[in-house]
């Protein structure tokens, strides 16, 4: 690492660097010393950027949820609040997107969350806004049932989660029954507002 690079380039390459360390070693063997090393920075740089190795790792997982976020988003972003099929495509399309994204990065959530022992809620509240809006703004134009949109956004994200664990821990094994169940309850659950109710 160059000196001269941008403090928001540095800041991310000690970010990248304490990923790798921690997918490489696990939490406990990941020291701020050993990030520093890999990054090729003093200690004291690390320090400029993250007040300790806590902060560090807060960081990092403010990172994977605003990377699901943004993932999130530029899905959702192309429904139309007004059209039920096209709402329901599209969370058709994140869940799919969350599953490769997931599996893909398994190993990180699994340290970043369940080693370090932190609850995740805070920390995917900005994926779990972007859907709640979105939820919501079908709602109100008639695209979807009402119901109570927080409800319907935590059956969502929290059965996709759980639906997404077998996955885990059989390397990916059963995707496709995994996502074509997960596609039958999202048509399900996002059904469209019918005349008659």
């Amino acid at each position: 690492m160059t000196r001269q690079q941008p403090a928001d380039a540095r800041r991310q390459a000690i970010l990248d660097s304490a990923s790798a360390l921690l997918l490489e070693n696990g939490l406990r063997a990941t020291s701020v010393d050993a990030v520093a090393k890999s990054a090729g920075i003093a200690k004291g740089t690390v320090y400029l950027y993250f007040a300790s190795r806590s902060d560090l790792l807060a960081a990092l997982r403010a990172r994977y949820a605003h990377d699901l976020a943004s993932r999130a988003e530029s899905i959702l972003k192309r429904a139309r609040p007004r059209d039920a099929s096209s709402v329901t495509r599209a969370f058709q399309r994140l869940a799919a997107d969350l599953v490769d994204h997931i599996l893909a990065s398994q190993r990180l959530y699994h340290v970043l969350f369940q080693e370090a022992g932190v609850p995740e809620e805070e920390t995917m509240a900005p994926l779990r806004r972007l859907v709640l809006d979105t939820l919501r703004q079908s709602m109100e134009q008639g695209a979807l049932r009402p119901m109570d949109p927080d409800v319907l956004m935590r059956f969502l994200l929290d059965g996709m989660h759980g639906a997404m664990l077998p996955l885990f821990h059989g390397n990916g094994q059963n995707r496709r029954r995994v996502q074509a169940g997960l596609n039958e309850i999202i048509r399900r659950a996002l059904a469209p507002q019918v005349a008659d109710d």
